[in-house]
This record gives structure tokens, C-alpha cells and sequence, in this order.
């Protein structure tokens, strides 16, 4: 097949959706499901008919540069900035094309909700979206990187986290962080948080996280290998 992948550009793991699809005999024409960070992170911040014109023109970039193409196949994982209007002259400009949409976020984080009725499949990897929205469920993916022979492995810690900050997650970690330490459960853990929105929070006065629980650094995925191994 020809498949239209819009998704995040999130790490690698794009490129290693790309990889996999190219593996199994398909062509896939890829596009970030929003522009750069800068652009991205900029337009957060303007009023919101400012915000959806900048929005606009990045979907319609993406409808100029495929309008001389065919697809079998529209594959959309999260959509964060994708509008109604974008996916209606999608489908009309590929009238025989299957369109499928992906989320590997809740509902709660990305309201998918006014671009649901326009696809023909919609997945979930939350059982809750899955079962309220009567969507199918499945599970996130992994890739191949993360498979661990079992005889290569040392087992230091009973339990590994490695995620970014966000304050829910935390709330959660710390409560298994407690559960952990009153079993004599060896907990390793390893959060990011980037140090200017850490910094944004300790401004605001927000909930901030306690500063040994959180890293500036990002792991690269080799680290987290080798942490989960």
C-alpha cells in the first residue's frame, strides 16, 4: 500500500514506524502531526484565531504538497492540531482511501472527539476510551530495540520507571515510590522534565516536583535500554 502516516515526531519512534511499514513491502509518505517546536510552542501562547491560522497553514502545507498523490491508506496517530475541515478535503481528494486513526493518548489529554466520526477505523490504547467511546483497544506498541534476551540481563532493582514529568504521572510515582520502599522494593527511576518549564513552575507557583526526583537531561534510547535491561 501507499500510506499517509501523520504523527507525531516524537524521539525516533516515527522513524521507526516508517522503518516497519517500508519493511513489510509499503510506501509511506510521512508528516509531523504539528509543526516545529518553536512554531508550536510559540502559537500555544497567541490568542486562539491567531493560534488556528498558524495551525491552518501548516495542515494546508501538508494538503499542497500531496495533492498530486494517490494513497491506499491514511494512517493518524494523535492529530493533536488536526481540524475537521483538514481531514474533509483529505477525503476528498482521496475518495478511495481507507482512513485510520491511532491514539496512544487519552481523550482527556488530546479531544479527538470532532475528527472521530470522520475515520472508518479508530484504535485506542486507553481501555477506558475504548470501552466509553466503543473504540477498538490496542495495546501501545514497542520496538524491536527493547527486546531483551532474558539471559543478558542483571536484575539491580525490582522495578524501573524512565518517563517525563508531567504532575498526575508524578502523583502516581511517588505513591509507588511509598508502596515500594514500605515492601523493601527496589525502585530505579529516571524523570525528565526540561529545566525552563521546571523553572516556569517554581515562577507560577505551581505544584513543582521535589528537585532530586527530576533530570534536565534527556536519556537516549540506548540509556533506557540498558536501564530497562
Amino acid at each position: 500500500m501507499k500510506i499517509l502516516l501523520i504523527a507525531p515526531a516524537f524521539y525516533d519512534y516515527h522513524d521507526k514506524i516508517v522503518a516497519e511499514a517500508v519493511h513489510q513491502g509499503h510506501e509511506v509518505v510521512f508528516f509531523a502531526e504539528r509543526p516545529a517546536r518553536l512554531v508550536y510552542s510559540g502559537a500555544k501562547k497567541m490568542p486562539l484565531a491567531l493560534r488556528e491560522r498558524i495551525y491552518s497553514i501548516y495542515l494546508r502545507k501538508i494538503l499542497n504538497r500531496i495533492s498530486d498523490q494517490r494513497f491506499d491508506r491514511v494512517l493518524l496517530i494523535r492529530g493533536e492540531i488536526v481540524r475537521p475541515w483538514f481531514i474533509e478535503e483529505l477525503r476528498a481528494a482521496q475518495p478511495d482511501c481507507r482512513f485510520v486513526m491511532y491514539q496512544w493518548d487519552s481523550q482527556r489529554v488530546v479531544d479527538f472527539s470532532a475528527i472521530l466520526p470522520m475515520f472508518d477505523v479508530t484504535l485506542t490504547f486507553d481501555s477506558g476510551d475504548a470501552e466509553r467511546l466503543n473504540l477498538r483497544y490496542l495495546p501501545l506498541f514497542y520496538v524491536r530495540d527493547y527486546r531483551i534476551d532474558p539471559d543478558s540481563r542483571s536484575a539491580v532493582h525490582d522495578l524501573t520507571f524512565v518517563g517525563s514529568y508531567h504532575d498526575e504521572r508524578y502523583e502516581t510515582f511517588k505513591a509507588v515510590r511509598s508502596v515500594c520502599e514500605a515492601n523493601g522494593i527496589v525502585l530505579a527511576s529516571y524523570i525528565y522534565i526540561a529545566w525552563i518549564d521546571y523553572v516556569k513552575l517554581k515562577i507560577t507557583g505551581k505544584r513543582t516536583p521535589a528537585r532530586a526526583d527530576v533530570s534536565f537531561a534527556k536519556l537516549s534510547q540506548q540509556d533506557i535500554v540498558e536501564r530497562y535491561r
